[in-house]
């Protein structure tokens, strides 16, 4: 092949290039790269702690001092619960030791190994974080509980003893009978309570008007003081609110927290921290007593309840019962907007057609005294034109003249 290439230009453009090492520094050693802290704990459980440190600027020493004082100004309890998991064990402990008793540099530990370190100072770190979450927990805890408890009573309390609502299930048994008259559902001395929610569902023949429609509209005019029951019942969609399961749970955990507590509080047997955190165990205490008392009341309220209506208290939890009542008073409320809704409804359409039919009588009143005008009219002129046919009109007018 007849090929020309300038190979010393290829070589000139595309060769590799060759780096150089640089040359050591003065001494002929290379300089050592810097080492980090040493590390002793889970690289994770470090990091994590690293980062719940930095938000505080108190220091290592203060957050345990900030621990032992109880210092609610310093912690929230998200910030505690977060502690829990970061706080070191045995091992972590033991690791720590060895390092030391080494003689190595404790200067060169990590943040996390620095932080261990005084913590150690600090015995039964856990149960006392603990315990600081328990003191900082309870208040929110017992008063979700005791707004729970306040809630079912009320709405046991409303049900039971409102006069108005015990009229309406009177009437609505009667209707009842008198719908169901003629068949075995006829004549009966009660109902289900779940009967109150079909009233909605029971349609008039123009498919629009419901029996509640009917109920709203028949209280309303037979036995108006009573029309506004629901006002009585004001708590029962709080109370259908409340799980009794789920308060039973909360109330039984908030007791093994304080048992958990007053167990460990033989470990702080004249320290200040105890001192501190042993008046308010007594409160707790005492607080803890009562709910349970109230909630065995209310309890047995409920069920006493329960029964009055003919169910079975076993059975029949606050959030049917209550949530049964209260779908039927909103029902009802809704029912009874509609009614007015449609007494509105009918009388601007009265009051249309009333105008309507006015607006026709004058209108007939002006055609009838138009047609009697154009009567009128219409015999002037006949008359008129009768006398100029007849000359009568021209023979006055030369009388008159002759007269002159």
């Amino acid at each position: 092949m007849d090929v020309s290439i300038d190979y010393a230009e290829i070589e000139n453009q595309f060769a590799a290039k060759v780096i150089e090492k640089k040359e050591a520094a003065a001494g002929g050693a290379e300089k050592p790269k810097a080492q980090g802290p040493v590390q002793l704990v889970d690289p994770k459980v470090g990091q994590n702690l690293s980062i719940w440190l930095s938000r505080f600027k108190c220091g290592m020493a203060g957050v345990c001092e900030g621990i032992l004082n109880l210092d609610e100004t310093l912690f929230d309890m998200d910030q505690l619960k977060a502690l829990i998991p970061l706080l070191p064990t045995k091992e972590d402990f033991m690791n720590i030791a060895e390092y030391i008793e080494s003689g190595k540099d404790v200067s060169k530990l990590g943040k996390a190994e620095q932080f261990y370190m005084e913590v150690q100072k600090l015995p039964h770190a856990e149960q006392r974080v603990k315990a600081f979450i328990f003191k900082l927990d309870f208040p929110g805890k017992k008063t979700e509980v005791r707004q729970d408890l306040e809630n079912l009573k009320l709405a046991v309390r409303e049900v039971r003893d409102s006069k108005k609502f015990l009229k309406v299930m009177e009437n609505i048994l009667v209707l009842g009978n008198f719908i169901n008259g003629g068949t075995f559902r006829a004549n009966f001395t009660g109902f289900k309570i779940e009967t109150l929610t079909k009233i909605q569902d029971t349609k008039g023949s123009d498919n629009k008007t419901t029996l509640m429609h009917f109920l709203a509209n028949h209280l309303e005019k037979k036995v108006a003081a009573i029309a506004d029951f629901p006002t009585e019942l004001s708590h029962v969609p709080a109370g259908a609110r409340v799980s009794m399961t789920q308060l039973q749970a909360d109330i039984n955990n908030l007791g093994k927290a304080l048992t958990e507590v007053e167990a460990s509080m033989k470990l702080f047997d004249g320290e200040k921290f105890g001192e501190m955190l042993s008046g308010f165990v007594f409160v707790a205490s005492e607080d803890f007593k009562n709910i349970q008392k109230d909630f065995t009341d209310i309890e047995t309220e409920f069920k006493s309840l329960v029964d009055w209506f003919g169910e079975d208290p076993s059975k029949k939890t606050p959030e049917e019962l209550f949530g049964t009542l209260g779908e039927f008073c909103t029902h009802y409320e809704r029912a009874r907007t509609d009614n007015v809704k449609a007494r509105e409804l009918a009388e601007k359409n009265q009051k249309k057609e009333a105008d309507k039919e006015k607006r026709r009588q004058q209108t007939e009143a002006t055609k009838k005294v138009s047609a009697e005008k154009s009567v009128v009219e219409e015999t002037v002129v006949d008359d008129l034109l009768s006398t100029v046919r007849d000359g009568d009109a021209f023979r006055n007018r030369r009388k008159r003249v002759v007269a002159i």
